[in-house]
């Protein structure tokens, strides 16, 4: 008998072992397939792109405020009255000496008359008064004179007296007379210079009150005609009117103190400006800002920062290299950006939306003929318009704008 070997069978004879290897070759080129599928996939006509350009990138905070004045001056009421006219509103340009307002006083008015008549008045009597004075004087000098021409005469006399005397042709009680008379009309005459200089004296302290009330009545009447003046409010200053004080409309009572208006200097304006502390930890003065004002931007620099943070920002004063337009008012909102740094002629591209500004290496899906390529790309100064492309990209590369595939 005859003994037979059998035949060994093959694997691939085995259908279940088949059906294993198959498998496996089936989910391995699943996952081939599917990793190529990241990194490229087909170009989809509606998937927006953005191109890789040359251009300049700023790395910018975004900061708002309002523009404030440094010279700016409060017009307030000097006199008490009624407003019987408003000249000039909010916004409008003023000159020096220009009328706000017009009040009415009729007391003030009642008293300016008063003072008027008051002044006539002491003018009349100071005029009277030194008319009397003048007369006065001369009528003392009158005195004077005729007692010294008494005197001059009594001289005469008493020399011719004495040679008669020593010739006995005279007796002694007549010579003793004379004499004596002589003696009164000296005594006469020193009085009389005594009452001058009394009188003088005298005429001056009466000329000092007249001339205090004089000067009292013409201040009573310069100071009340002050007030007449005040009546119209004028400005001190060229500017623009800012606000009105609270009431400012005709018929409206206005008291002396009240504030009437703020005028405010345009050609001093500066943006005063808040910024996110956590945008703020490299801002430094003298960096340039970008203020946007009624769709225009004007260009100004940091000059002051200020040290506090309150609600989480902190706030950067900033001036203009131009004068603002007409349109600048103070206390008027702005928006504004920091610009922290800037960089010229460098790769650019508006940031798709998958874009993560926190990171500096990231894929960017670049269109290659049908398909999207995931691209590593480097990436430097961002802001919300633009950022910068390091590596990784050339200039004129389309770059997806939001993710080519379904994630």
């Amino acid at each position: 008998m005859m003994l037979s070997i059998p035949e060994r069978e093959s694997w691939f004879a085995k259908p279940t072992l088949w059906g294993i290897v198959m498998l496996f070759v089936a989910l391995l080129t699943l996952s081939l397939w599917q990793i190529k599928g990241l990194a490229s996939s087909p170009v989809d006509a509606n998937i927006p792109l953005v191109q890789v350009t040359l251009g300049d990138v700023a790395s910018q905070a975004a900061a708002y405020g309002r523009l404030i004045p440094r010279v700016s001056s409060s017009l307030v009421a000097k006199v008490e009255g009624n407003i019987s006219q408003l000249h000039a509103y909010p916004g409008t340009e003023v000159e020096p000496g220009q009328a706000i307002l017009s009040l009415v006083n009729p007391q003030l008015q009642r008293e300016f008359q008063i003072a008027q008549l008051e002044w006539q008045i002491e003018q009349a009597n100071y005029q009277s008064e030194t008319l009397n004075q003048q007369r006065r004087v001369t009528e003392l000098a009158n005195e004077i004179a005729i007692a010294k021409s008494e005197i001059t005469f009594a001289d005469k006399e008493i020399s011719t007296l004495t040679v008669l005397h020593k010739q006995q042709l005279i007796g002694d009680l007549e010579f003793l007379r004379a004499n004596t008379r002589v003696e009164q009309l000296y005594l006469k005459l020193e009085l009389l210079n005594a009452s001058a200089d009394s009188i003088h004296l005298g005429l001056a302290a009466e000329r000092g009150v007249l001339d205090a009330k004089l000067k009292a009545a013409k201040l009573r009447l310069a100071l009340i005609e002050s007030d007449m003046i005040e009546l119209t409010v004028l400005t001190n200053s060229s500017g623009i009117i800012g606000e009105l004080g609270d009431n400012i409309e005709v018929g409206q009572v206005i008291r002396k103190g009240d504030l009437i208006a703020k005028l405010t200097d345009p050609d001093t304006l500066y943006a005063r400006l808040n910024i996110l502390a956590m945008d703020a930890s490299d801002i430094a003065i003298g960096m340039l800002v970008k203020v946007e004002l009624k769709g225009q931007f004007y260009m100004a620099d940091i000059i002051r920062i200020h040290p506090a943070i309150e609600d989480n920002q902190i706030t950067v004063e900033a001036q203009f290299h131009d004068d603002l337009p007409s349109l600048a008012k103070a206390n008027q909102s702005v928006s504004a950006s920091v610009i922290r740094q800037h960089k010229e002629h460098v790769l650019r591209l508006t940031p798709p939306i998958y874009f993560d500004p926190k990171q500096s290496q990231q894929i960017f899906y670049v269109k290659q003929g049908a398909d999207f390529v995931a691209t590593e790309v480097t990436v430097g100064l961002v802001n919300r318009d633009v950022v910068e492309v390091i590596s990784g990209l050339r200039e004129g590369d389309w770059v997806a704008a939001q993710l080519p595939f379904e994630q």
